[in-house]
């Protein structure tokens, strides 16, 4: 069987008047939306492991194959302004908050490469901005299996490229966010006032739902919610907004 996905309305509801029909007056802004930026893709492709990503490593053919055409369906909405900008127009939002695919965090990438990459990242996210100032603002990413440099990436996008903060991944090649090693960058979120948007990119021990993994798998926001509350190394969390 062809994999498939659906990208229509809901079939949950009934649906009447067109977004913008339909919104208030006021200013309607999407706060989880992606952009790609494909030279960063092709530079870190030789150094990146696929065994390492569980969302790749894990996941069954079918599902593999669902999602590299969910991926082929989209790339010209998160790459281009086009189609983009029709259906936020056509859905009543007036700004979106971009930030890059979780793929493009290269968060089990050794620092030497993903450092180079990730500015790449934030460079491509800051062009897009440029593009259309009026319709989006963003949140970069950083190298946070090392977080000094964690920390200077982050002070650059805020600083230097207008950034309102930087999304991270659930955990760093299978170490808790609240590791000691992290103190640095989330001292420098907190100094900053940056926000911080931790989202998915598969799971530890991802083996357990093989069949199922996707980008947009669950997080248990409780454990990192534990490991925040518990952990003595993150006293510096108390004032970062995430």
């Amino acid at each position: 069987m062809e994999p498939t996905n659906h990208y229509g309305p809901t079939a949950a509801r009934k649906h009447g008047k067109p977004g913008r029909e339909v919104r208030p007056k006021s200013t309607t802004i999407d706060i989880h939306s992606h952009v790609a930026v494909p030279p960063a893709a092709k530079f870190i492709k030789p150094h990146l492991d696929l065994a390492t990503i569980p969302l790749a490593h894990y996941a069954t053919p079918e599902t593999k194959a669902l999602n590299q055409k969910q991926e082929a369906d989209r790339r010209s909405r998160i790459t281009q302004y086009d189609e983009r900008l029709k259906d936020m127009d056509d859905q009543g939002v007036d700004m979106q908050v971009i930030m890059p695919p979780p793929p493009q965090c290269y968060f089990t990438v050794p620092a030497e490469y993903a450092v180079p990459a990730i500015r790449m990242v934030n460079d491509g996210i800051a062009q897009y901005v440029a593009g259309k100032p009026d319709r989006f603002v963003a949140l970069g990413t950083v190298p946070l299996q090392d977080g000094a440099e964690a920390a200077n990436e982050l002070e650059r996008g805020m600083k230097t490229l207008g950034f309102k903060g930087a999304q991270i991944l659930t955990n760093v090649g299978g170490k808790e966010l609240s590791d000691p090693a992290f103190a640095p960058f989330w001292a420098k979120a907190e100094a900053l006032g940056a926000l911080v948007v931790i989202h998915p990119n598969g799971f530890t021990q991802a083996q357990r739902l093989s069949a199922f993994i996707s980008t947009t798998s669950l997080a248990i926001r409780s454990t990192l919610q534990s490991h925040c509350i518990i952990s003595s190394s993150t006293a510096c969390w108390s004032g970062t907004r995430i």
